[in-house]
């Protein structure tokens, strides 16, 4: 089994009221659940084996919102409609057809772009353009370190109850809670940093208790969005000069909680760069004597 939600015994008991269907919404080449519910769009992200947590991705097209009621009145479907390899989302309305772009740097990362009403004719002709919404998953000018939105749920669901400026990603709360708006367990993560890398080899490791999959430049380069204890995992990779953005989510079940990331250049040099302290580029290498 994939996953235990979208059936009926969770609360999907008509097609028609409560759609739900299969697309590629991050552009992983896998496809990944989608439905539409009373309160908008949810988002199970494939991993080749298994379906992810529930992601809320759009708070729009629900059934108890804008008059979505049913499928064979007011379609929804999802499609590639910008050619970024990634599914968006399309509602015909009484009055015409709705858009929401999926922007964000990696699916469900933040609400997707909801473009303004077009008609049809508008939406399909060869001068349309879209009005779209910025990206909230970048940090803006005000974060110079890592931006980190914490849920008071373990799915990444609704908004943050906090949001606040990390130094690194490097904690260990234990059996306590990160802040005191938060619950000590079944709580969530998301933290955004964009930085300079020099070009070359990079050794990514990420140590996790419960679950945590990292992003960078939009793709996902390790995914353990499961529950179990703490564990590292390390992850080569090949880096062009210059910034790139990271996404880091985490969430915690129950138990201990912790999260720890940092990087090291695999050549020329061994030189390990935690997340605390890497708002620099990694040294050159040194000259040869």
């Amino acid at each position: 089994r994939w996953s235990d939600n979208f059936g009926v015994n969770a609360g999907w008991t008509s097609q028609n009221q409560y759609p739900r269907m299969l697309a590629d919404m991050n552009g992983d080449r896998k496809a990944d659940i989608v439905g539409f519910n009373d309160t908008g769009v949810l988002v199970s992200l494939s991993t080749g084996s298994s379906f992810g947590a529930a992601l809320v991705w759009s708070q729009e097209f629900g059934a108890n919102t804008a008059s979505w009621s049913t499928q064979n009145q007011y379609p929804r479907a999802v499609a590639d409609l910008n050619g970024d390899r990634k599914a968006d989302i399309a509602g015909f309305g009484s009055d015409g057809v709705y858009v929401s772009l999926t922007l964000s740097l990696l699916a469900g990362s933040s609400k997707p772009g909801i473009t303004e009403l077009l008609d049809e004719e508008t939406l399909f002709s060869e001068e349309a353009t879209l009005s779209i919404l910025p990206d909230e998953t970048v940090p803006d000018a005000g974060f110079t370190a890592w931006r980190g939105e914490y849920f008071a749920n373990s799915a990444l669901a609704g908004e943050p109850v906090l949001v606040r400026e990390d130094q690194g990603v490097s904690f260990d709360w234990g059996e306590e809670a990160p802040d005191p708006s938060l619950p000590t367990d079944a709580f969530s993560v998301r933290w955004t940093c964009v930085l300079p890398f020099e070009e070359g080899s990079y050794i990514i490791h990420l140590l996790a208790d419960d679950g945590a999959r990292l992003f960078l430049d939009g793709q996902l380069v390790i995914d353990q969005w499961v529950g179990r204890e703490a564990t590292e995992l390390a992850v080569p990779i090949q880096l062009a000069g210059g910034e790139h953005t990271l996404v880091l989510e985490y969430f915690e079940d129950h138990g201990n909680a912790l999260v720890d990331l940092w990087w090291e250049q695999a050549e020329p040099m061994q030189e390990e760069i935690r997340s605390g302290f890497s708002g620099n580029p990694p040294p050159p290498p040194m000259p040869a004597q």
